[in-house]
Protein backbone atom coordinates (compact mmCIF):
# COMPACT_ATOMS: atom_id res chain seq x y z
CA UNK A 1 0.00 0.00 0.00
CA UNK A 2 1.42 3.53 -0.91
CA UNK A 3 0.92 6.42 1.20
CA UNK A 4 -0.65 9.44 -0.50
CA UNK A 5 1.79 12.47 -1.59
CA UNK A 6 1.75 15.61 0.39
CA UNK A 7 -0.05 17.52 -2.40
CA UNK A 8 -3.07 15.06 -2.28
CA UNK A 9 -2.86 14.84 1.70
CA UNK A 10 -3.43 18.90 1.10
CA UNK A 11 -6.35 17.76 -1.22
CA UNK A 12 -8.09 15.46 1.03
CA UNK A 13 -7.68 18.14 3.90
CA UNK A 14 -8.99 21.04 1.90
CA UNK A 15 -12.19 18.66 0.94
CA UNK A 16 -12.59 18.24 4.95
CA UNK A 17 -11.71 21.86 5.82
CA UNK A 18 -14.43 23.00 2.72
CA UNK A 19 -17.06 20.71 4.15
CA UNK A 20 -17.23 21.77 7.50
CA UNK A 21 -15.87 25.48 7.06
CA UNK A 22 -18.36 26.83 4.40
CA UNK A 23 -16.06 30.09 4.27
CA UNK A 24 -15.31 32.35 0.82
CA UNK A 25 -12.30 33.76 0.64
CA UNK A 26 -12.28 37.33 -0.37
CA UNK A 27 -8.87 38.61 -0.42
CA UNK A 28 -5.26 36.54 1.05
CA UNK A 29 -3.75 38.63 3.51
CA UNK A 30 -0.04 38.63 3.83
CA UNK A 31 1.92 39.29 7.27
CA UNK A 32 4.25 42.15 7.41
CA UNK A 33 6.77 42.08 9.96
CA UNK A 34 6.27 44.59 12.92
CA UNK A 35 8.55 46.86 13.91
CA UNK A 36 8.92 46.81 17.99
CA UNK A 37 11.30 49.88 18.39
CA UNK A 38 9.24 53.17 20.06
CA UNK A 39 10.35 56.20 18.71
CA UNK A 40 12.79 54.50 15.84
CA UNK A 41 13.83 57.40 13.97
CA UNK A 42 13.31 60.10 16.78
CA UNK A 43 10.34 61.92 15.37
CA UNK A 44 9.05 62.96 18.30
CA UNK A 45 12.47 64.93 18.48
CA UNK A 46 12.89 65.02 22.33
CA UNK A 47 16.54 65.45 23.28
CA UNK A 48 18.64 63.22 25.61
CA UNK A 49 18.75 65.77 28.19
CA UNK A 50 19.75 64.08 31.37
CA UNK A 51 20.73 60.10 32.52
CA UNK A 52 17.65 58.07 32.18
CA UNK A 53 16.22 60.67 30.08
CA UNK A 54 15.31 60.54 25.87
CA UNK A 55 13.23 60.38 23.14
CA UNK A 56 9.97 58.16 24.03
CA UNK A 57 11.38 54.47 24.85
CA UNK A 58 14.69 55.73 24.58
CA UNK A 59 17.62 56.31 27.78
CA UNK A 60 20.83 58.40 27.88
CA UNK A 61 23.63 55.85 29.35
CA UNK A 62 25.95 58.51 30.58
CA UNK A 63 26.31 62.35 31.22
CA UNK A 64 26.83 63.51 28.38
CA UNK A 65 23.73 65.03 26.42
CA UNK A 66 22.51 63.01 23.41
CA UNK A 67 21.27 65.38 20.64
CA UNK A 68 18.55 64.70 19.10
CA UNK A 69 18.60 67.06 15.64
CA UNK A 70 17.89 67.87 12.31
CA UNK A 71 21.27 68.41 11.08
CA UNK A 72 21.51 65.60 9.25
CA UNK A 73 18.82 62.65 9.58
CA UNK A 74 19.16 59.85 7.62
CA UNK A 75 15.63 60.02 6.85
CA UNK A 76 12.33 62.23 8.37
CA UNK A 77 12.98 65.22 10.47
CA UNK A 78 15.50 64.09 13.24
CA UNK A 79 18.43 61.85 14.12
CA UNK A 80 20.33 60.86 17.22
CA UNK A 81 23.69 62.51 17.96
CA UNK A 82 26.47 61.14 20.35
CA UNK A 83 28.25 64.43 21.01
CA UNK A 84 32.31 64.58 20.58
CA UNK A 85 34.19 62.96 23.16
CA UNK A 86 38.51 63.29 23.88
CA UNK A 87 40.38 60.37 24.53
CA UNK A 88 42.91 62.13 27.03
CA UNK A 89 39.87 61.05 29.92
CA UNK A 90 38.82 58.37 28.00
CA UNK A 91 35.24 59.70 28.21
CA UNK A 92 32.48 57.60 26.57
CA UNK A 93 28.93 57.98 25.58
CA UNK A 94 25.58 56.21 24.24
CA UNK A 95 21.89 55.54 24.49
CA UNK A 96 19.54 52.51 24.19
CA UNK A 97 15.95 51.57 24.14
CA UNK A 98 14.71 48.46 26.37
CA UNK A 99 12.08 46.92 23.86
CA UNK A 100 9.33 44.63 25.41
CA UNK A 101 6.84 42.46 23.62
CA UNK A 102 9.24 40.23 22.87
CA UNK A 103 8.69 36.14 22.33
CA UNK A 104 10.99 33.60 23.49
CA UNK A 105 13.24 31.44 21.52
CA UNK A 106 11.78 33.62 19.12
CA UNK A 107 14.85 35.42 15.82
CA UNK A 108 14.43 39.26 15.45
CA UNK A 109 16.17 41.28 13.00
CA UNK A 110 18.06 44.21 14.84
CA UNK A 111 18.35 46.67 12.38
CA UNK A 112 19.62 50.80 12.00
CA UNK A 113 21.63 53.30 10.11
CA UNK A 114 25.03 55.07 11.51
CA UNK A 115 27.25 57.02 10.89
CA UNK A 116 30.61 59.05 12.39
CA UNK A 117 32.37 62.36 11.44
CA UNK A 118 36.00 60.84 11.74
CA UNK A 119 38.04 58.03 12.62
CA UNK A 120 41.83 58.39 12.99
CA UNK A 121 42.72 54.39 12.57
CA UNK A 122 46.71 55.76 13.92
CA UNK A 123 45.34 56.64 17.00
CA UNK A 124 44.79 54.00 19.47
CA UNK A 125 42.17 55.62 21.44
CA UNK A 126 39.75 56.54 18.56
CA UNK A 127 36.49 55.03 18.64
CA UNK A 128 34.04 53.88 15.60
CA UNK A 129 30.30 53.44 16.87
CA UNK A 130 28.81 50.68 18.00
CA UNK A 131 25.83 49.14 17.38
CA UNK A 132 23.84 46.15 19.14
CA UNK A 133 21.62 44.16 21.15
CA UNK A 134 21.77 42.63 24.74
CA UNK A 135 20.15 41.43 28.17
CA UNK A 136 18.16 39.39 25.40
CA UNK A 137 18.83 35.46 27.33
CA UNK A 138 21.94 35.08 25.14
CA UNK A 139 25.39 36.41 24.25
CA UNK A 140 25.39 40.31 23.02
CA UNK A 141 25.77 40.75 19.35
CA UNK A 142 27.32 43.93 18.06
CA UNK A 143 28.70 45.50 15.20
CA UNK A 144 30.52 48.41 14.95
CA UNK A 145 30.30 51.60 12.13
CA UNK A 146 33.41 53.46 10.88
CA UNK A 147 31.55 54.81 7.67
CA UNK A 148 31.38 58.96 7.02
CA UNK A 149 27.66 58.78 5.30
CA UNK A 150 24.76 56.12 6.81
CA UNK A 151 25.25 52.91 6.47
CA UNK A 152 22.62 50.07 7.19
CA UNK A 153 22.80 47.75 9.93
CA UNK A 154 21.50 44.31 9.86
CA UNK A 155 22.12 42.27 13.48
CA UNK A 156 19.97 38.93 14.49
CA UNK A 157 19.47 38.02 17.66
CA UNK A 158 17.40 35.13 18.92
CA UNK A 159 15.69 35.51 22.43
CA UNK A 160 16.61 33.54 25.22
CA UNK A 161 14.13 30.83 26.87
CA UNK A 162 12.56 33.13 29.26
CA UNK A 163 13.12 36.65 28.12
CA UNK A 164 10.75 38.81 26.37
CA UNK A 165 12.42 41.83 26.27
CA UNK A 166 16.50 43.07 24.58
CA UNK A 167 18.21 46.22 24.89
CA UNK A 168 19.37 48.00 22.00
CA UNK A 169 21.75 50.58 21.78
CA UNK A 170 24.67 52.77 19.87
CA UNK A 171 27.46 53.82 22.28
CA UNK A 172 31.19 54.62 21.25
CA UNK A 173 34.50 55.60 23.22
CA UNK A 174 36.57 58.84 22.17
CA UNK A 175 36.22 60.32 19.16
CA UNK A 176 34.19 62.55 16.98
CA UNK A 177 30.20 62.84 16.58
CA UNK A 178 28.17 59.53 15.59
CA UNK A 179 24.87 59.53 14.52
CA UNK A 180 22.18 57.17 14.42
CA UNK A 181 18.58 56.76 12.48
CA UNK A 182 15.83 54.48 11.53
CA UNK A 183 16.07 51.82 14.24
CA UNK A 184 14.41 48.22 14.33
CA UNK A 185 13.26 45.31 16.30
CA UNK A 186 11.70 43.19 13.49
CA UNK A 187 9.88 39.98 13.46
CA UNK A 188 12.35 37.80 11.75
CA UNK A 189 11.02 37.54 7.91
CA UNK A 190 13.47 36.87 4.89
CA UNK A 191 11.99 37.38 1.75
CA UNK A 192 14.01 35.65 0.18
CA UNK A 193 13.49 31.71 -1.14
CA UNK A 194 15.94 29.08 -0.29
CA UNK A 195 18.25 32.04 1.21
CA UNK A 196 21.05 29.58 2.48
CA UNK A 197 20.64 26.96 -0.08
CA UNK A 198 19.91 24.14 2.02
CA UNK A 199 17.45 22.44 -0.04
CA UNK A 200 20.64 21.29 -1.49
CA UNK A 201 19.49 22.79 -5.01
CA UNK A 202 18.59 26.20 -6.46
CA UNK A 203 15.14 26.13 -5.76
CA UNK A 204 13.66 30.00 -5.70
CA UNK A 205 16.73 31.02 -8.41
CA UNK A 206 17.05 31.46 -11.93
CA UNK A 207 20.86 30.78 -12.41
CA UNK A 208 22.43 32.07 -15.97
CA UNK A 209 24.78 29.86 -18.10
CA UNK A 210 24.13 26.33 -15.82
CA UNK A 211 28.06 27.59 -14.45
CA UNK A 212 26.91 27.55 -11.09
CA UNK A 213 26.55 24.56 -8.45
CA UNK A 214 25.73 23.64 -4.98
CA UNK A 215 28.62 22.93 -2.55
CA UNK A 216 28.97 20.89 1.08
CA UNK A 217 32.36 21.62 0.81
CA UNK A 218 32.95 25.76 1.64
CA UNK A 219 29.08 26.40 3.67
CA UNK A 220 29.03 29.94 5.61
CA UNK A 221 26.53 27.84 8.01
CA UNK A 222 24.72 24.61 7.61
CA UNK A 223 25.57 21.55 5.08
CA UNK A 224 25.52 23.85 1.65
CA UNK A 225 26.45 26.91 -0.33
CA UNK A 226 26.90 27.65 -3.97
CA UNK A 227 29.52 28.13 -6.01
CA UNK A 228 30.09 29.97 -9.64
CA UNK A 229 32.75 27.95 -11.09
CA UNK A 230 35.59 28.93 -13.05
CA UNK A 231 34.57 31.48 -15.29
CA UNK A 232 31.80 33.84 -15.92
CA UNK A 233 27.99 32.61 -14.20
CA UNK A 234 25.63 34.05 -11.75
CA UNK A 235 21.70 33.59 -10.70
CA UNK A 236 19.23 35.73 -9.42
CA UNK A 237 16.06 35.57 -7.37
CA UNK A 238 12.90 38.01 -8.17
CA UNK A 239 10.98 39.11 -5.10
CA UNK A 240 7.54 39.68 -5.81
CA UNK A 241 4.71 41.46 -3.33
CA UNK A 242 7.47 44.69 -2.13
CA UNK A 243 6.14 47.56 -0.61
CA UNK A 244 6.71 51.07 -2.29
CA UNK A 245 8.50 53.58 -0.83
CA UNK A 246 9.65 50.89 2.29
CA UNK A 247 13.31 50.48 2.86
CA UNK A 248 14.58 46.99 2.80
CA UNK A 249 17.98 45.48 4.07
CA UNK A 250 20.17 42.89 2.59
CA UNK A 251 22.94 41.03 4.11
CA UNK A 252 25.03 37.99 2.68
CA UNK A 253 28.39 36.25 3.11
CA UNK A 254 30.72 35.70 -0.16
CA UNK A 255 34.25 35.08 -0.95
CA UNK A 256 36.46 34.33 -3.50
CA UNK A 257 39.14 31.33 -3.96
CA UNK A 258 41.97 33.32 -5.41
CA UNK A 259 43.37 36.68 -4.93
CA UNK A 260 43.17 39.07 -7.30
CA UNK A 261 39.68 37.58 -8.25
CA UNK A 262 36.37 39.87 -8.14
CA UNK A 263 32.73 38.98 -7.83
CA UNK A 264 29.61 40.94 -6.43
CA UNK A 265 26.45 40.69 -4.76
CA UNK A 266 23.71 43.36 -4.65
CA UNK A 267 19.77 44.05 -5.58
CA UNK A 268 18.47 45.80 -9.01
CA UNK A 269 15.44 46.55 -10.59
CA UNK A 270 13.81 47.43 -7.65
CA UNK A 271 12.95 51.45 -9.17
CA UNK A 272 16.33 52.64 -8.92
CA UNK A 273 20.28 52.38 -9.70
CA UNK A 274 21.80 49.02 -8.82
CA UNK A 275 23.24 48.48 -5.06
CA UNK A 276 25.75 46.02 -4.69
CA UNK A 277 28.97 44.30 -2.65
CA UNK A 278 32.21 43.54 -4.02
CA UNK A 279 34.03 40.36 -2.93
CA UNK A 280 37.57 40.16 -3.34
CA UNK A 281 38.76 38.27 0.29
CA UNK A 282 39.36 34.73 0.15
CA UNK A 283 37.48 34.12 3.39
CA UNK A 284 33.82 34.96 4.04
CA UNK A 285 33.13 38.28 4.62
CA UNK A 286 29.65 39.87 5.76
CA UNK A 287 28.22 42.60 3.40
CA UNK A 288 24.95 44.64 3.93
CA UNK A 289 23.33 46.84 2.28
CA UNK A 290 19.74 49.02 1.82
CA UNK A 291 17.49 49.47 -1.27
CA UNK A 292 14.11 51.68 -1.43
CA UNK A 293 11.90 50.81 -2.90
CA UNK A 294 10.51 53.08 -6.25
CA UNK A 295 7.02 54.36 -5.72
CA UNK A 296 5.40 52.22 -8.38
CA UNK A 297 7.80 48.94 -7.77
CA UNK A 298 6.40 45.87 -6.34
CA UNK A 299 9.34 43.49 -7.13
CA UNK A 300 13.33 43.80 -6.75
CA UNK A 301 16.23 41.40 -8.19
CA UNK A 302 18.48 39.98 -6.07
CA UNK A 303 21.88 38.26 -7.95
CA UNK A 304 25.52 36.93 -7.27
CA UNK A 305 27.61 37.19 -10.18
CA UNK A 306 31.23 37.09 -11.66
CA UNK A 307 32.59 37.47 -14.96
CA UNK A 308 35.84 35.61 -15.07
CA UNK A 309 38.53 34.52 -12.69
CA UNK A 310 38.14 31.19 -10.02
CA UNK A 311 35.75 30.23 -8.37
CA UNK A 312 33.40 32.33 -6.09
CA UNK A 313 31.11 31.55 -2.94
CA UNK A 314 28.18 32.58 -1.14
CA UNK A 315 25.92 31.95 1.72
CA UNK A 316 23.16 32.91 4.30
CA UNK A 317 21.76 35.65 2.30
CA UNK A 318 18.78 37.74 4.12
CA UNK A 319 16.61 39.83 3.01
CA UNK A 320 14.76 42.23 5.60
CA UNK A 321 12.53 45.11 6.50
CA UNK A 322 14.26 48.06 7.39
CA UNK A 323 11.66 51.19 7.08
CA UNK A 324 8.33 51.50 6.67
CA UNK A 325 6.80 53.39 3.65
CA UNK A 326 6.07 56.43 3.89
CA UNK A 327 2.55 57.18 5.74
CA UNK A 328 2.24 53.31 6.83
CA UNK A 329 -0.41 52.95 9.31
CA UNK A 330 1.47 51.43 12.69
CA UNK A 331 -1.69 49.96 14.00
CA UNK A 332 -2.13 47.48 10.71
CA UNK A 333 0.83 45.44 10.00
CA UNK A 334 -1.06 43.43 7.10
CA UNK A 335 -1.70 44.24 3.14
CA UNK A 336 -4.20 42.58 1.62
CA UNK A 337 -3.76 41.04 -2.29
CA UNK A 338 -6.93 41.12 -4.47
CA UNK A 339 -7.18 38.10 -5.70
CA UNK A 340 -7.64 37.52 -9.30
CA UNK A 341 -11.34 36.49 -10.60
CA UNK A 342 -10.24 34.26 -13.17
CA UNK A 343 -7.86 31.64 -14.41
CA UNK A 344 -5.70 33.01 -17.20
CA UNK A 345 -2.62 32.23 -18.71
CA UNK A 346 -0.50 35.04 -20.06
CA UNK A 347 1.30 35.35 -23.64
CA UNK A 348 4.75 34.50 -22.70
CA UNK A 349 7.17 37.79 -22.81
CA UNK A 350 9.11 38.30 -25.17
CA UNK A 351 7.49 36.08 -27.60
CA UNK A 352 9.26 35.18 -29.84
CA UNK A 353 12.41 35.04 -27.43
CA UNK A 354 16.04 33.86 -27.54
CA UNK A 355 17.52 33.09 -24.34
CA UNK A 356 14.79 33.37 -21.95
CA UNK A 357 10.56 34.41 -21.49
CA UNK A 358 8.61 34.91 -18.50
CA UNK A 359 5.66 33.16 -18.42
CA UNK A 360 2.51 34.88 -16.07
CA UNK A 361 -0.36 33.67 -14.78
CA UNK A 362 -3.12 33.69 -12.59
CA UNK A 363 -5.31 31.33 -10.39
CA UNK A 364 -8.69 32.12 -8.88
CA UNK A 365 -8.57 29.13 -6.22
CA UNK A 366 -5.68 27.02 -4.79
CA UNK A 367 -4.74 24.08 -6.47
CA UNK A 368 -2.15 21.71 -8.00
CA UNK A 369 -1.15 23.53 -11.10
CA UNK A 370 1.08 21.64 -13.67
CA UNK A 371 2.94 24.12 -16.30
CA UNK A 372 4.84 22.13 -19.08
CA UNK A 373 6.19 23.16 -22.55
CA UNK A 374 5.63 20.28 -25.11
CA UNK A 375 6.73 20.36 -28.59
CA UNK A 376 4.25 20.47 -31.78
CA UNK A 377 4.29 16.63 -31.67
CA UNK A 378 2.86 16.43 -28.36
CA UNK A 379 5.83 16.08 -26.89
CA UNK A 380 6.88 16.44 -23.03
CA UNK A 381 10.25 18.73 -23.36
CA UNK A 382 10.06 20.17 -19.70
CA UNK A 383 8.15 20.73 -16.79
CA UNK A 384 8.27 24.31 -14.99
CA UNK A 385 5.94 24.15 -11.93
CA UNK A 386 4.19 20.53 -10.46
CA UNK A 387 3.17 21.77 -7.29
CA UNK A 388 0.71 23.33 -5.13
CA UNK A 389 0.11 27.01 -5.24
CA UNK A 390 -2.38 29.39 -3.49
CA UNK A 391 -4.47 31.33 -5.18
CA UNK A 392 -3.05 34.73 -7.10
CA UNK A 393 -0.61 36.11 -9.47
CA UNK A 394 2.21 33.69 -10.69
CA UNK A 395 5.22 33.90 -12.70
CA UNK A 396 8.17 31.70 -14.02
CA UNK A 397 10.91 32.31 -16.42
CA UNK A 398 11.87 29.27 -19.01
CA UNK A 399 15.59 29.29 -20.63
CA UNK A 400 14.25 27.45 -23.74
CA UNK A 401 16.01 23.84 -22.30
CA UNK A 402 14.57 20.81 -21.86
CA UNK A 403 14.54 18.81 -18.63
CA UNK A 404 18.07 17.48 -19.34
CA UNK A 405 19.56 21.31 -19.53
CA UNK A 406 20.48 20.99 -23.24
CA UNK A 407 19.03 23.83 -25.65
CA UNK A 408 16.20 23.50 -27.65
CA UNK A 409 15.94 23.65 -31.65
CA UNK A 410 14.46 26.84 -32.64
CA UNK A 411 10.86 26.38 -33.72
CA UNK A 412 6.89 26.70 -31.86
CA UNK A 413 6.21 25.23 -28.72
CA UNK A 414 3.52 24.89 -27.11
CA UNK A 415 2.40 25.82 -23.23
CA UNK A 416 0.28 24.25 -21.64
CA UNK A 417 -1.12 24.85 -17.84
CA UNK A 418 -3.28 22.71 -16.01
CA UNK A 419 -5.07 23.44 -12.27
CA UNK A 420 -6.89 21.06 -10.47
CA UNK A 421 -8.75 22.71 -7.73
CA UNK A 422 -11.82 21.58 -5.59
CA UNK A 423 -14.34 22.90 -9.01
CA UNK A 424 -12.49 20.17 -10.81
CA UNK A 425 -9.70 20.47 -13.70
CA UNK A 426 -9.16 23.64 -15.84
CA UNK A 427 -6.76 23.96 -18.83
CA UNK A 428 -5.38 26.84 -20.81
CA UNK A 429 -2.97 27.05 -23.42
CA UNK A 430 -0.48 29.09 -25.44
CA UNK A 431 2.15 29.18 -28.28
CA UNK A 432 5.65 30.22 -28.02
CA UNK A 433 8.37 31.15 -30.84
CA UNK A 434 11.64 29.71 -29.84
CA UNK A 435 14.71 31.87 -32.19
CA UNK A 436 18.03 30.83 -31.46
Amino acid sequence: MSLPSCTSMRAIFALILCAFCPVVLLGQVTEEPINHAVDPGFEDGTAFTDVGSGAPGWNNWTTFDVFVDDYMPHTGTYSATLPETFSQNYQEVGYGQWVTGLVPDATYVMTAFASIDYYDPNDSMQWGLYIGVQNFGRDKVQTIVFDYEFTPVILLFTMGADCTGADIWAWRGPGGEARSDDYGVWDYHNYLVNADFETNDFTGWDYWNYNSAITADEPHSGTSATVILDGEGGFAQLIPNLLPGATYGMKGFAKVANEGDMAWWGVKNYGSDQVDVEVTQTDYTEGNISFTMGAENTTAEVFFWKESGGQAYCDDFLVCKMIDAPGAADVSRHRTETLPDAFTLQQNYPNPFNSETTIRYELDAAGQVNLAVYDVTGQLVQTLVHDWQSAGSQQVRWDGRDAAAQPLSSGVYILRLQVTTLAGLAQRTRKMTLLQ
